[in-house]
């Protein structure tokens, strides 16, 4: 049996073995994203991804939503939150914060 580390691992590799990013560095695309929820919070950081044009910040967004095991949109995980109460988003957070560590390690592993 796999531990909450492990399955966060396991997801975020398959992520970045997925993501079709413009740019050959994808930990230019998921790094900032850790900062930019430190510093914005986790509804202004994905309404930013939503508004970039290059659409490759919106996948950082929908590898942690399909980890979540939700089958939401960006912007319907993004109106879910704005209604849920604030120990909701606080857990949700965290949770990004935890998972996004293994995207940004993984980002540009060979293989990945």
């Amino acid at each position: 049996m796999q531990n909450l580390e492990q399955k966060r691992a396991a997801h975020a590799l398959e992520m970045c073995r997925r993501f079709k990013f413009e740019t050959k560095n994808k930990s230019d695309v998921v790094k900032p994203m850790t900062t930019m929820v430190l510093d914005c919070g986790m509804l202004p950081s994905m309404a930013f991804a939503l508004d970039n044009s290059d659409r490759a910040h919106e996948e950082v967004f929908k590898a942690f939503i399909d980890y979540r095991g939700s089958k939401l949109s960006v912007k319907d995980y993004l109106e879910h939150l704005a209604k849920a109460d604030a120990a909701t988003l606080r857990t949700v957070t965290a949770e990004f914060m935890a998972y996004v560590r293994y995207l940004r390690r993984f980002a540009n592993m060979k293989g990945a």
